[in-house]
Order: structure tokens, then sequence, then C-alpha cells
């Protein structure tokens, strides 16, 4: 298991993530504290040994409000808002977090790209303010052994992406860095 800390100064943000290996893959666990909203949002992401995830659990607490999301998908690649079926997450692969750099873990482990490689990817991306779900057009390229390029389709953001051997991120650009290892 390795467990870290991340800080966000355009998101006024600490977070504290764990990586772990679990029997049927792996397992990200995290809780961020938003300080401009202010607000805690917690999560629990289970992927399978490929990197493709499986379970995502995402609870909010913010002005003694509570929002949550239970995530799921099958071997088809259908995902389940508990037991309603996500029509826009069909065949997705990976979640992505608005509020976190965790998640950019999973694509960048499940792709396994060469230096030079990139490739496009769609995720199920969840909104910080409402936990709103959107699809998100992303390509990743891995520039060399620590470092790629990301870029989101769906909007115009591009940004360089630092990560250790775990795929965990160092540096991302100016939305976050580790602070606590």
């Amino acid at each position: 298991m390795k467990s870290l800390i991340w800080e966000s100064e355009i998101f006024n943000s600490v977070e504290y993530c764990a990586l772990s290996q679990g029997a049927y893959g792996f397992i990200l666990k995290g809780t961020t504290i938003l300080l401009k909203q202010p607000s805690i949002i917690r999560y629990l992401v289970e992927c399978d040994k490929s990197w493709k995830t499986r379970v995502a659990h995402i609870r909010k607490e913010r002005k003694g409000k509570v929002n949550s999301l239970a995530l799921r998908t099958n071997t088809e690649g259908v995902w389940f808002e508990g037991k309603t079926p996500l029509t826009l997450a069909t065949g997705l692969l990976d979640i992505d977090f608005e509020f976190s750099p965790a998640t950019n873990t999973l694509p960048i482990n499940r792709l396994n790209l060469n230096e030079g490689e990139s490739r496009e990817v769609d995720s199920l991306w969840v909104r910080s303010e409402s936990l709103k779900l959107e699809r998100l057009r992303q390509r990743y390229c891995r520039l060399d052994s620590t470092h790629y390029r990301y870029e989101s389709l769906s909007f115009d953001f591009k940004s360089t992406i630092e990560v250790d051997q775990l795929g965990l991120v160092v540096n991302y650009g100016h939305l976050w860095h580790r602070i606590v290892e």
C-alpha cells in the first residue's frame, strides 16, 4: 500500500489518497477537503487487475447535506448508478474525478504506453460541485518514463503530468502537487 497527500492552490484543496492491491485488483481510497466550498469528498474506486474501473463510491458533505454516488460496471461495459443503467457511460473503462488527480492513475496504468505513444480514451467524469456525471474525451501521451501529456478533448485543456513508479501523480501541471508521501 502507498499513501500520499496532494495540495491544489487552484482548487484550494488538500487530499489524502491510498493505493492498495486487493485479491481482485487495485483499490484507490481517499478524502478530498475543498476549502473554498467548504466540503469534504470521500471516495473508493475498485479496479480489476488490468486497471479497468469496476466500482466507485463517492460521498460529498457540504453544509450538512450529503450527496453520494454508488457506481459499478459489469464485464460487458454497462455502468449502473445503483440499479439504474447509465447509457452515457456504456463501454467506458475509467472513472475520472474533477476534484482529484488520483483517477489519472487508472488510464496511465491500464494503457501502459511506450514513450512517444498516445491514446485517446473516454472516461466517466464526476464533477466536483454537483457530482454530476459526464462523458469526458481525453488523450494521454507518454513523454518519458515519468511524464505524460494530458489533453481534454472535451474542453480546451492540456497539461503535463509527472508520475511515480506506481503511476500516482507527483505533479499535475499547475493543478496539483504531492506534498507528503
